[in-house]
């Protein structure tokens, strides 16, 4: 992991919303409040492969920047030349297109659009902390409606956000919520830590500030239930990296500290494509 809080527009948009040619043989039952929708089946290729295709005789922009009609009726979406990209059939891609447009709306923003990655999920940051005790008790509630372990241990969060990604669930603020005051509530238990908040400008973002080995760490958990929810992150394996000690400095720079993350740039929903998979924060 990088250790960094950036959010790649692709699992802000389209993580919840796309499966790139997933199956759902020996699917898990629909999760309570799961809204099924259609899975979008498209194609990853590499940077170099999407810039090949980019180039290539009969290739047309397409309505976006980032859209690229091929010449055999595909589109090819690709952010940016060098960065990888997914192609779609046409049918495919207008399912997409119909998909994102529903969470755009969700989100409360048009298309091409900077928004925090926030927007339309967790709006009420300052106030968050207070609300985590009601949220604890809903998603205890829905894990054990779900058939999985009430305790909320974070093989039972990974679960639940697994069946959310399996049966690509129209993405709901309520499960949101309430993952990011579960994972933040495992930080402030195993680490006796607190809630508290970052002032964004566009929003406050709440937090948990723990301290390990002297060293105060301010944690972003509603970034790691994005994660989860994207399938990028092993709640259990994150908590324990989160919650290390700090490394050693090395003996010929003693005065050497850790890199501080840089806040998340706003996202932009025009790059609603790109096929990358980053690492979450600590």
């Amino acid at each position: 992991m990088n250790g960094n809080n950036r959010l790649s527009i692709f699992r802000i948009l389209s993580a919840s919303a796309i499966l790139l040619s997933a199956g759902v043989a020996g699917a898990a039952p629909v999760p309570s409040g799961c809204k099924p929708r259609p899975q979008v089946e498209g194609h990853v290729v590499t940077g170099a492969g999407a810039d090949r295709l980019r180039l290539a005789p009969g290739t047309t922009r397409g309505a976006t920047a980032d859209e690229l009609l091929l010449r055999d009726g595909r589109i090819l979406v690709q952010p940016e030349s060098g960065e990888g990209g997914v192609i779609y059939a046409p049918e495919a891609y207008k399912l997409r297109r119909a998909q994102l447009a529903d969470e755009l709306k969700l989100r409360r923003v048009a298309r091409g659009e900077s928004f925090h990655p926030l927007r339309g999920y967790i709006d009420d940051g300052g106030g968050f902390a207070r609300l985590v005790p009601q949220l604890l008790a809903d998603l205890h509630r829905r894990l054990a409606t779900d058939g999985l372990d009430a305790s909320a241990t974070p093989a039972a969060l990974d679960a639940l956000a697994a069946r959310w990604r399996e049966h690509n669930c129209r993405p709901e603020p309520s499960v949101f919520r309430e993952l990011t005051a579960q994972v933040g509530d495992l930080l402030v238990r195993k680490a006796g830590g607190r809630w508290t908040t970052q002032d964004r400008g566009s929003v406050v973002e709440p937090v948990v500030e723990v301290t390990v080995a002297g060293e105060k760490r301010a944690l972003t958990p509603w970034a790691w239930t994005q994660g989860l929810l994207a399938g990028e992150v092993s709640l259990g394996a994150l908590i324990d990296e989160a919650l290390a000690p700090p490394a050693k400095p090395d003996k010929t720079s003693p005065n050497e500290v850790a890199a501080v993350p840089p806040p998340p740039p706003p996202v932009d929903a025009r790059r609603e494509a790109a096929p990358s998979v980053e690492a979450l924060p600590r």
